[in-house]
């Protein structure tokens, strides 16, 4: 650890806080959170927190939790080219596109866990605010993490009848509608509906056939019903669904190495209609045009909730849930090129094909385009979860112990067409003889039960404790193969090894000899814990420190597997944290001023990788045995005068892998990769926020407003001084500015604004991975502009 960063850190670095854009007063506005499942004001908690109402949301065009990334220092995004998001925060993340694989960072919606982040997925919807907890999280939450923990709040019924909508209509055609009606049913009983539909054309445009791409159809709802069924016992049910029927989008090609640099007859073959994207360009794409590569996901969910105030001090939570998530046959671009005429595939293997394939040949069309790769998903994802807890509040003291059990079932079939790749159309020297879609379906069910105690006690007028503990049981089981979807190369394959197998069955070779389903199960148990102190120095500042100990529970993956060992199990990960900071209110309480140093001793880290195998190096998942963490945040928050709004906040991290001998992405053989830095982890992060308010007339308001976020350099692959860095994995550093202007009631009934987006069309790529043959990167969205309107009835 370089103790001069930790050393200056107390003095120089903030942690982030809720931002809540406030009006016509120079003191800031309260923010209070529930973090440690009560109300807190968020300057009181010895924890790093950031957190934004709804309103601010929508103004930092904040419309998915990736989109998070954006307004949270240390909180990054990127796309898996699976559909599978991966959030890392504050460099803890594991990059893996596995369905069952849970991530370091747990999404939470109203304190209850969405189970796998592709469930995370959907669009917003009607949020009161969001909370976004740094470091390990375990003692309080239903799903241990070693990142962090997002979790959002949504509005909730309100005593009297209330009703708003709000219309956006900006670039690329794009229509954003959500409204909502909340109120009283009866003396007892509440209810709110909130719907939001997203549709707009396409973004994408091809450099090759002149097609275009992109266009979105998502759509979202969710109804509560709240009842109080006595005085001190009241129930709330919730039901949500959000569906995904847009454009998945389709990757750039940024180079090209074959996994089979021999295979003349297709490298020289493909290489004829390779055409990388070595400009920086975020609408520039290619694809075939024989493909759909359209989404179709579907997430349904359903909670009850009880809170039964037992007496003055006691209380008792229940919360209850189910989800279910479907995904059918949605596509996704791994090569970003535009294909190769079918009639120029060689002749012998359209024969070959006849023979052993002929449900292939008898769709064939020369005039139809071969691509070199894509996946299509089918997905069922089936969740439960059931939390008890009793809470009491003293006045020196409060303490909140519970049990959380539950239980998940992922069925996944993710079937890779390779039409034309190095290493697989190879058979016996022809291009047309060929692994041409092989079919990798798992099945993981999993079983978690916890139990937990958190407490927090005044030691005096000025000091407080936080304890807390956790211990955890997580068991599954898994069975797993890949198959060849046309049963014949992979029929041939195991056939010529000797290993009998029948024409579309599992071909994964076990480790009996035989090809066969894998089956395994994985047993982990884990002990969080937390201790932290805080010291009111001041009547305006707390200074704290705490020690963290947690963990994520290990899983199976989802991937070609020609031996069972590629479906070996990933173990838990644990990671020890040590943060030192300070809370401040400065300027009579204009101005707040925060900040935050840590330290993560990080043990098996969890990766995806590769494993020598008597066939060469294929991938399979492992664990980094040692590194480390260290950073410093700063959040500086400001109201100078009335109506003017500064906000800034930036993260500092830095990462190294201490042990690791493993692949990169491009090498055939295992390297030492210690010295490494973590992959999609920005070194610097900066946000920054701007916000001007004025009186145009006695009942209306004027603002006006631009926001920064600033990512320094990061590398999506491991390196070291023995494996120098290819730069095409290096990701540059980008700002973007976002901006809006607009008018609104004093009453706040209506609001009319002017925005734009990226307004610079600023070039920035969330990830850089190698898939067959190509290199591939995925950019984010270009410049967007438009207006929105608001409306509302009290």
């Amino acid at each position: 650890m370089k103790k001069k960063l930790l050393g200056a850190a107390i003095l120089s670095s903030f942690v982030t806080s809720t931002i809540s854009v406030p009006t016509f007063s120079l003191e800031l506005e309260e923010i209070i959170v529930t973090a440690q499942k009560r109300e807190q004001n968020s300057n009181d908690i010895a924890m790093a927190i950031s957190a934004f109402d709804g309103d601010t949301l929508k103004e930092l065009a904040i419309l998915t939790t990736s989109d998070m990334a954006s307004a949270i220092p240390g909180l990054t995004f990127s796309d898996s080219g699976q559909g599978t998001p991966v959030y890392t925060l504050r460099g803890v993340g594991f990059n893996e596109s596995s369905l069952q694989a849970t991530g370091t960072v747990s999404v939470y919606n109203d304190e209850i866990a969405t189970p796998f982040p592709i469930m995370s997925r959907g669009p917003l919807l009607d949020v009161q605010r969001v909370e976004v907890l740094k470091g390990p999280q375990g003692t309080l939450y239903g799903r241990n993490t070693t990142g962090g923990a997002i979790n959002y709040i949504a509005n909730k019924p309100s005593d009297t009848l209330e009703a708003g909508v709000s219309a956006s209509y900006g670039r690329f055609n794009t229509s954003d509608v959500d409204g909502y009606i909340s109120g009283a049913l009866s003396e007892s009983v509440r209810a709110r509906l909130a719907v939001k539909t997203i549709q707009s054309g396409d973004w994408q445009k091809s450099s090759t056939h002149g097609g275009t791409h992109g266009a979105q159809d998502k759509s979202a709802a969710r109804f509560i019903l709240e009842t109080d069924i006595n005085d001190s016992l009241t129930a709330s049910l919730t039901a949500s669904w959000w569906r995904d029927k847009s454009d998945n989008q389709i990757v750039q090609a940024v180079g090209i190495n074959r996994q089979d640099p021999t295979n003349t007859l297709v490298n020289d073959l493909t290489a004829q209609h390779e055409k990388p994207a070595f400009d920086k360009d975020s609408r520039r794409a290619d694809w075939s045009l024989d493909d759909d590569y359209q989404l179709n996901q579907e997430n349904k969910a359903v909670s009850l909730r009880f809170d039964w105030d037992i007496n003055e001090e006691l209380s008792l939570t229940s919360l209850t849930s189910f989800s279910q998530y479907d995904e059918k046959d949605s596509e996704y671009s791994r090569d970003g090129l535009p294909g190769v005429p079918t009639g120029e595939v060689d002749a012998a293997g359209i024969l070959y094909t006849a023979i052993m394939a002929p449900e292939q040949a008898a769709s064939y069309n020369p005039e139809n385009y071969m691509s070199g790769v894509r996946n299509i998903s089918n997905a069922k994802i089936e969740s439960w979860s059931q939390e008890l807890r009793l809470s009491a509040t003293y006045e020196n003291y409060n303490w909140v112990a519970g049990i959380n059990l539950s239980h998940d079932e992922v069925d996944s079939a993710s079937e890779q067409v390779l039409e034309l790749t190095s290493n697989t159309n190879n058979l016996f020297g022809n291009p047309g003889i060929n692994f041409q879609s092989v079919n990798s379906e798992t099945y993981q069910e999993g079983d978690n039960w916890a139990a937990f105690v958190h407490g927090e006690f005044d030691i005096n007028d000025r000091t407080a404790l936080t304890v807390g503990l956790r211990h955890s049981v997580d068991d599954k089981d898994f069975e797993g193969c890949t198959k060849d979807v046309y049963g014949d190369a992979a029929w041939l394959f195991t056939n010529i090894f000797g290993i009998p197998t029948e024409a579309g069955a599992c071909a994964t070779i076990l480790s009996s000899g035989q090809s066969g389903l894998s089956k395994n199960s994985l047993s982990e148990q884990s002990t969080s814990g937390k201790i932290a102190l805080d010291y009111q120095a001041s009547d305006n500042t707390m200074i704290y420190a705490s020690y963290s100990h947690g963990f994520k529970s290990g899983s199976f993956p989802t991937l070609p597997a020609n031996l069972e060992s590629q479906l070996a199990p990933v173990t838990q990960e644990k990671l020890i944290a040590y943060e030192v900071g300070f809370k401040s209110s400065l300027g009579d309480g204009s101005a707040q001023l925060n900040a935050a140093a840590f330290y993560y001793d990080y043990a098996d880290k969890q990766l995806l990788s590769k494993k020598i195998t008597g066939f060469g190096s294929l991938l399979a998942l492992v664990n980094v045995p040692e590194s480390t963490v260290q950073g410093v945040e700063f959040d500086l928050q400001w109201q100078p005068v009335d109506g003017l709004f500064l906000s800034l906040a930036t993260t500092y991290l830095e990462t190294e892998v201490n042990e690791l001998t493993a692949f990169t992405q491009d090498s055939r053989t295992e390297l030492d990769l210690s010295g490494s830095e973590f992959p999609m982890t920005p070194e610097l992060e900066v946000q920054a926020l701007v916000n001007y308010e004025w009186m145009m007339s006695d009942n209306i308001e004027a603002f006006v407003g631009v926001d920064l976020s600033y990512q320094s350099s990061f590398q999506t692959d491991y390196a070291s001084k023995s494996a120098p860095l290819d730069p095409i994995y290096e990701i540059d550093s980008s700002q973007t500015w976002g901006a809006r202007a607009g008018l609104r009631s004093t009453d706040e009934q209506w609001s009319l604004t002017l925005w734009g987006r990226n307004i610079t069309d600023e070039f920035k790529a969330s990830n850089t991975f190698k898939a067959a043959d190509n290199i591939i990167r995925v950019s984010s969205m270009p410049a967007t502009y438009g207006a929105t309107l608001t409306y509302s009835w009290f």
